[in-house]
């Protein structure tokens, strides 16, 4: 079975059970995190279920809320946070592909 790790707690955190969460303010995202809701940053002010957005549709509406907000002039601080969770998802993609492909053998 397919899971993430928290960020906060290290423990392992299933898409049902966890958030992707971020800070929105003054103009700026910034500090784009995977974790527990218990764990969340109380900075962040923005959150969505990973289930939310661990499929298709809501992995593109996720990229389409974020260049939204760049063309609303919104900027991206400390970048980092983001490519984490961008390599995150993409790792639990990747996972969860090879465990629907390999899993009769």
């Amino acid at each position: 079975m397919c899971y993430f790790i928290c960020e906060k707690c290290g423990e392992k955190i299933y898409p049902i059970d966890g958030f992707l969460s971020w800070q929105r303010e003054d103009g700026i995202l910034a500090n784009f995190q995977i974790a527990h809701r218990k764990y969340s940053d109380p900075q962040n002010n923005a959150c969505v279920t990973l289930f939310e957005v661990v499929d298709e549709d809501g992995f593109m509406g996720f990229i389409k809320y974020l260049i939204d907000c760049w063309g609303d002039g919104l900027t991206l601080e400390g970048h980092e946070s983001l490519l984490r969770v961008f390599t995150k998802m993409y790792e639990y993609r990747n996972q969860r592909l090879k465990d629907l492909l390999y899993a009769n053998e």
